[in-house]
């Protein structure tokens, strides 16, 4: 079973492409070596043969047959211009000089092999030519040509042994390399699954292609477990946090139906009834938006907005409330600073955060908004100098229908700044908590959109 799933791996096949891939590139070049070396040995027999064949009919033209035996007859049996063997016939047909096995070789280039003495056979490369009525023949012994092609064919043989074992090997130790890392993720995806969300692939220093998806891995299991905590935290609060107004709700309808049966009981706590039924739907219809955002539907419908106008048209629109609660609102806004978004989100995510600090200072505090930007980055500024919010729930304030101390006896489901936080996550935002001494500053941060999307 373990050798059937190890031969249908794509480790295994991918060193098996590999073996092959090696194999066939290592053939093809020891074939053209032994190709080109051959052609060059073959061409260097052909001009030697060719040039001392020249040679002595150059001598014959000059100065006859005679010449040419004398010429022969009195080089050293170790001068590289004496032919390895010749023949000279004469015009009466008779053998002047010579070995006379060389008779029947053809006219011009040829490859030819005699018999020796002890009848092995001897390869010669022969060059026949007429001259002055007769016949002279010169021959190179080309048997260094073959033993060089057979010391060739046996090298290779072994050369192309050792790269396919090689080839193998590197096949294997790639396979096995393959196996490992990709066995790794497989585990901890397992264990992932048995429940442990904690686990992470182990990334190793070397920063290649596993250890950059194993990190790209490990990013989508910390958004994975984030989204499961976040999920988790939600069926906590909405247990907890519905569990008030249904059970005041349910306590008005029995008190309602215990008590005296008078027209005007019965509306006003059907009219309590009303506000808190109000309550719960506008809390489900919160939760709902953010899933939706979350979820990312709206990315797709992203343009260019320009930002500078949203902040000044949303502070606008909160100045009167805020002096009708004793509140300054000021904006100081750099204009004409545009960024790629959902309009109408940005709005309701500057509006949530103007609106919190209303609802969460006492009267008389100053708020401020302001839109500043530097290089490529906008970034969107609201502070208050009202009692702020502690450096210890600072991380907590973006959950949902988390409320501080202070804000637990004001109206609201703790679901305003978890609204800001999605939009935020959405267009790419980073937000940042901060002290204002006193007070609270949220500073939202984005890039600004490429003067290329005009």
């Amino acid at each position: 079973m373990a050798r059937s799933r190890l031969l249908s791996s794509a480790a295994f096949r991918l060193a098996a492409v590999y073996a092959v891939i090696f194999a066939v590139s290592a053939a093809g070049l020891l074939s053209a070596v032994y190709v080109l070396v051959t052609r060059y040995d073959e061409a260097r027999h052909r001009q030697i043969v060719h040039t001392q064949s020249v040679n002595l009919l150059r001598e014959a033209d000059e100065d006859g047959l005679g010449e040419i035996l004398e010429h022969l007859s009195a080089q050293d049996a170790d001068d590289q211009d004496r032919p390895d063997s010749f023949l000279l016939i004469g015009p009466d047909g008779r053998v002047m000089a010579g070995d006379e096995r060389l008779a029947d070789t053809p006219l011009g280039l040829s490859d030819i092999t005699l018999i020796q003495s002890n009848g092995a056979p001897l390869p010669m490369m022969a060059v026949r030519a007429n001259v002055q009525g007769g016949v002279l023949v010169v021959a190179s012994d080309t048997g260094d040509l073959l033993t060089l092609q057979r010391e060739m064919r046996w090298s290779f043989a072994w050369a192309g042994g050792l790269t396919a074992i090689l080839a193998i090997l590197g096949g294997a130790a790639t396979s096995i390399l393959f196996r490992s890392r990709i066995g790794m993720v497989t585990r901890t995806t397992r264990r992932i699954v048995g429940g442990e969300l904690s686990e992470r692939v182990s990334v190793s220093p070397n920063d290649d292609e596993f250890d950059r998806l194993a990190m790209d891995v490990n990013a989508m299991l910390d958004r994975i477990e984030s989204l499961m905590e976040g999920l988790r935290q939600v069926s906590n609060d909405i247990a907890h946090d519905l569990r008030t107004p249904l059970t005041r709700l349910r306590q008005r309808l029995e008190t309602v139906r215990n008590g005296p049966q008078a027209i005007a009981l019965y509306q006003s706590a059907l009219d309590a009834a009303v506000e808190d039924t109000d309550e719960i739907l506008a809390t489900f219809a919160a939760l709902l938006r953010i899933a939706q955002i979350e979820a990312g539907a709206r990315k797709a419908g992203f343009q260019r907005v320009d930002l500078s106008r949203i902040v000044a048209n949303v502070a606008e629109a909160f100045t009167p409330s805020a002096e009708d609660q004793g509140r300054r609102l000021t904006a100081r806004i750099e204009p004409d600073r545009s960024v790629s978004g959902d309009p109408e989100l940005l709005t309701q995510l500057i509006s949530n955060l103007i609106e919190n600090a209303l609802s969460h200072t006492p009267e008389g505090t100053p708020i401020e908004v302001a839109l500043t930007s530097l290089g490529d980055r906008v970034d969107v500024v609201v502070s208050d100098r009202g009692p702020g919010v502690p450096e210890a729930a600072r991380d907590k304030v973006f959950r949902r229908f988390y409320r501080g101390d202070a804000s637990r006896t004001s109206q609201g489901n703790g679901l305003g700044l978890a609204l800001v936080a999605a939009i935020a996550d959405l267009h790419g935002m980073s937000i940042a908590l901060g002290d204002a001494q006193p007070g609270l500053t949220v500073r939202l941060s984005l890039r600004r959109a490429p003067e290329a999307a005009l």
